[in-house]
């Protein structure tokens, strides 16, 4: 699951990839508006980066999570058995499974795996600073726009899990980061989603979009005033499971045909971790019906 090996950045195909963006900004001497698309793989599994990287990090130090057992009161629906990891060989075989923990692995094995993910992350975060460098020295930073997102979280034994497929926060939940020349910036609260990208990119570059046929909305309010809000909820589909996400709760459904087999709900002010699902609790059944007949809504519109 891991490599540390003493070799440049682009003896792993994520350091040539910037190698080529460079090449490109530093080539690129038109007039004309350009598009770049840069996509690394990592930090996905198998964490392998340069050594110089790891050697940020000490092993011993590596922080493990805190909380390795299913959600309490959460539902077999919400949970897998890592198989992801475990198709690693070096993933030791006798991994324990019961109705409270999910997928347990050796505390030593764990930190390597933090470790390598903690390497990963600043050896793409390198990677992106040579290509922001080389955008600065073309002269175009300034009439540049930078988006820089996630495909998805990453679960490093929260909860149990290693890895993604499924629909707690840790895995829903993902990096995005714009930058807009002459936009004050800040840490926005509100909730967008990955569909808002293009539209919001469309009306930056005064570009029109096909009026009526986008699920996604501008968040161009957000980057201008980081207190504004554009919508409500994030929507989330997973195999036969339905989530939606306001800036407070989480709703997630599991449906057989039309049925509802299995639900989970999250007070994510009182329970930032998602450790024990609320289902039951009264006072949140009014919340659970209206986030309920939203996941339904969106489902309709897939």
């Amino acid at each position: 699951t891991t490599e540390c090996t003493d070799v440049p950045d682009n003896a792993y195909n994520d350091g040539a990839i910037a190698d080529g963006a460079v090449r490109f900004l530093t080539n690129c001497h038109s007039d004309k508006p350009f598009f770049l698309a840069v996509g690394f793989k990592k930090p996905h599994l198998p964490f392998c980066a340069p050594k110089k990287y790891w050697d940020l990090y000490h092993r011993e130090t590596m922080p493990l999570a805190t909380y390795r057992k299913k959600a309490v009161g959460s539902p077999e629906f919400a949970y897998h058995k890592c198989g992801e990891l475990q198709l690693y060989t070096d993933i030791p075989s006798l991994i324990s499974f019961s109705d409270i923990e999910n997928v347990k692995i050796p505390d030593e094995k764990a930190r390597e795996l933090v470790h390598g993910y903690y390497a990963c992350i600043s050896y793409i975060d390198a990677q992106i600073g040579k290509i922001v460098e080389a955008l600065e020295k073309s002269g175009c930073l300034n009439n540049t726009i930078i988006v820089l997102w996630g495909d998805h979280g990453w679960h490093l034994g929260e909860h149990g899990f290693w890895g993604k497929h499924n629909l707690m926060n840790h895995a829903t939940r993902a990096p995005l980061i714009v930058r807009v020349p002459h936009c004050k910036g800040g840490k926005a609260g509100g909730v967008v989603e990955f569909v808002d990208i293009y539209p919001t990119l469309c009306e930056l570059c005064k570009v029109p979009v096909p009026e009526g046929q986008l699920q996604g909305k501008s968040f161009v309010p957000i980057l201008q005033d980081s207190e504004k809000r554009i919508k409500e909820y994030a929507f989330v589909q997973w195999q036969g499971g339905y989530n939606i996400v306001s800036e407070q709760y989480s709703s997630t459904i599991w449906l057989q045909g039309d049925s509802v087999v299995a639900r989970m709900i999250f007070d994510r002010q009182l329970d930032a971790s998602e450790n024990e699902n609320k289902v039951h609790c009264p006072y949140l059944s009014r919340e659970r019906d209206k986030l309920e007949a939203q996941i339904k809504t969106r489902k309709s519109q897939l």
